[in-house]
């Protein structure tokens, strides 16, 4: 979204609204096409043999062990700690189901959280179109 010029391009609606949401709310977005998700997706420790494809590369990378990430269940990773994602569910000019990732830290209240997926849910339906819901994952 910055470019080293301090310049704001454009990569599609979808990725320059929650690139936006995420500036504005200092919190760590991302954005995943769910369709290309396969099965379910978990948070976890990488153990080392997970498939990393980087955003914009078609190779697997070799990645270490111990590093939170969301996996899918066919051992793919897509993106780790919220702040590398990857090719396999990047957001595109023809993704459709979109489904948002907000963290926070230990100083960040749930509330403050909910409240941002709130609005980044407000403004992707107000501008884009469709119907979205927020999934709490408290434990």
């Amino acid at each position: 979204l910055l470019n080293k010029n301090q310049s704001l391009y454009s990569i599609n609606p979808a990725a320059d609204i929650y690139n936006l949401v995420s500036m504005e709310t200092k919190l760590a977005l991302g954005a995943h096409d769910i369709d290309f998700i396969e099965g379910n997706m978990y948070l976890r420790l990488t153990n080392g043999n997970e498939r990393f494809i980087p955003l914009g590369q078609n190779e697997s990378k070799e990645f270490k062990e111990g590093v939170y990430s969301y996996i899918d269940d066919s051992n793919d990773i897509l993106c780790y700690l919220e702040v590398r994602q990857v090719d396999k569910t990047k957001i595109t000019e023809d993704s459709e189901n979109i489904f948002y990732i907000i963290q926070g830290n230990e100083n960040t209240s749930q509330e403050y959280v909910d409240s941002v997926a709130k609005h980044l849910i407000y403004i992707t339906t107000h501008f884009l179109g469709g119907e979205g819901r927020l999934l709490n994952n408290r434990k």
